[in-house]
């Protein structure tokens, strides 16, 4: 298929890919909505500067594939004991064919294409569609599961403050990245970025002001708990009406019950979360994956704690 060329998409076509998107991923919003979301972060500083959608062109000059590729920062090590370094890689996101040019492997051409072009030897992705499809690139798999928790009338206690955002990446930062050097088996993890956590919260600001005509509530905190203090964010998802635990510490046993705290305050039913084996009802497969470039066997566990991967 070598008549078929890889090029970065013009703002225009990216509107153009906007359709066949909402029509994957866009079931829960109403109108509009989809569209209105993603120019939106696409227009946000990170995504001005950081995200760049690919596509793959036919002779006669249509899209028959797409992807966006997002330019993160990556805690690394090569091997178990290796000195821990902060290198650039990507994040794969919305990898999709137009209907009418399915089945004929142009998804599995633009993966190629990309991965042999693009310059950086790490990356992560989410896939909607199970593991299998990735995996002949050498993407590994850290399984998790959806977990909900039903919001009680909680008795919980615990003395939890508000952090300003900057204050909270920074101790996000440096309790990631202790935990990344001591797991054996860690080959990369996402590195705490203000400007990509607050493009991520952008989404949820936009539904906010499209669902309730109010401002989101504060996302970032610090709980006060027997082991100490502990972090995590969470965020209302205006269209469930429900709450959305972006990164929490898994290894604190009373930072559920601070998040319950958080979102019975909001006055939300439940909130969900990630983990290998949780608490709460246990919901649908989570598919995060990392890739190591030229890396013969990844481990399982070798992408750290991927609860922040799935950010489109």
């Amino acid at each position: 298929m070598s008549y078929l060329r890889l090029e970065k998409a013009t703002s225009q076509e990216r509107e153009l890919l906007a359709k066949t998107r909402a029509s994957a991923w866009g079931q829960d919003l109403i109108g509009n909505e989809f569209l209105e979301r993603n120019q939106r972060l696409y227009n946000h500083p990170y995504g001005r500067d950081h995200i760049v959608t690919y596509v793959l062109k036919n002779p006669e000059n249509k899209i028959v594939s797409s992807l966006d590729a997002l330019q993160l920062k990556f805690f690394h090590k090569e091997n178990p004991g290796d000195s821990t370094a902060i290198q650039d890689g990507f994040l794969i996101a919305s990898v999709i064919t137009p209907p009418q040019y399915r089945g004929k492997g142009y998804a599995t051409l633009l993966l190629n294409r990309f991965l042999e072009t693009q310059s950086w030897s790490l990356g992560v992705l989410y896939s909607d569609i199970g593991p299998k499809f990735y995996e002949k690139w050498g993407f590994k798999v850290s399984k998790r599961y959806l977990y909900e928790i039903s919001v009680t009338s909680s008795k919980n206690q615990l003395t939890i403050n508000s952090v300003e955002p900057e204050i909270w990446i920074q101790k996000a930062f440096d309790f990631r990245k202790l935990k990344f050097n001591s797991e054996p088996n860690s080959h990369l993890a996402l590195v705490p970025d203000f400007k990509f956590w607050d493009w991520q919260i952008e989404r949820f600001r936009f539904f906010a002001e499209k669902r309730t005509q109010r401002p989101l509530p504060n996302v970032y905190f610090e709980a006060l708990t027997a082991q100490g203090p502990t972090y995590f964010a969470v965020v209302l998802n205006a269209v469930t009406g429900k709450a959305e635990v972006l990164w929490r510490d898994g290894a604190n046993p009373e930072v559920l019950a601070a998040i319950e705290q958080v979102v019975e305050s909001w006055g939300c039913p439940s909130f969900s979360y990630w983990d290998k084996a949780g608490t709460g009802q246990k919901g649908h497969e989570e598919n995060p994956m990392y890739w190591v470039k030229g890396s013969g066997k990844p481990h399982e566990e070798g992408f750290y704690d991927p609860q922040l991967c799935d950010w489109w």
